[in-house]
């Protein structure tokens, strides 16, 4: 059976970036990613170490897999849905990691009897 939203022009998956975009693109979105949420995370290592060194870890990693499959897979399509999905990893996995690190610091901030204002 073929799924319904294959021949579909506004089905997601059947936008011209997802369907034979070149790797270019992917790369240089997430690069950038990696250079501004990276950046974030190292003015933020002095507060919280651990857990913006594990952030910014898990961003170099994204784009390090980012890299490998845009050498490795072959297919357009599945190179184009492999590199939306890694770039979605990396964003969520900048977000959790800021509000983690916010949420640690406001915590020590609160034990120690500040007010944070």
């Amino acid at each position: 059976m073929t799924d319904p939203t294959e021949y579909d022009p506004t089905s997601l998956r059947n936008q011209p970036a997802m369907r034979a975009g070149s790797e270019k693109r992917w790369l240089i979105a997430g690069g950038i990613l990696l250079v501004v949420a990276g950046t974030i995370f190292a003015f933020l290592m002095p507060l919280q170490f651990a857990s913006a060194g594990m952030a910014l870890s898990l961003l170099v990693a994204g784009y390090l897999a980012m890299i490998l499959s845009a050498i490795f897979i072959q297919s357009a399509r599945a190179k184009s849905m492999t590199l939306a999905w890694l770039m979605a990893a990396m964003g969520i996995s900048a977000v959790i990691g800021l509000v983690v690190v916010i949420a640690l610091e406001w915590a020590a901030g609160a034990s120690s009897g500040h007010s944070g204002v």
